[in-house]
């Protein structure tokens, strides 16, 4: 069972009840199917989404906090 994959620059690792992802400018992570996401926003400028108000996200600081359904 292959449990680490890597696409262009971004790390992924899948456990059976874990999987956390790695890219130049944050990560994400699940635990059984729930998670957060965690963005520079220095890097990475807020998508359209957030900037209208359908995606929240909780800014603290220079990063985008956003909890993963």
């Amino acid at each position: 069972m292959k449990f680490f994959h890597k696409w262009h620059d971004i790390i992924q690792i899948d456990f059976k009840i874990i999987t956390l992802a790695f890219y130049d400018g944050g990560f994400w992570f699940r635990i059984f199917g729930k998670g957060l996401a965690i963005v520079n926003k220095k890097k990475n400028p807020p998508l359209f989404s957030e900037r209208n108000g359908i995606r929240k996200v909780l800014r603290v600081g220079n990063y985008g906090v956003e909890f993963l359904k």
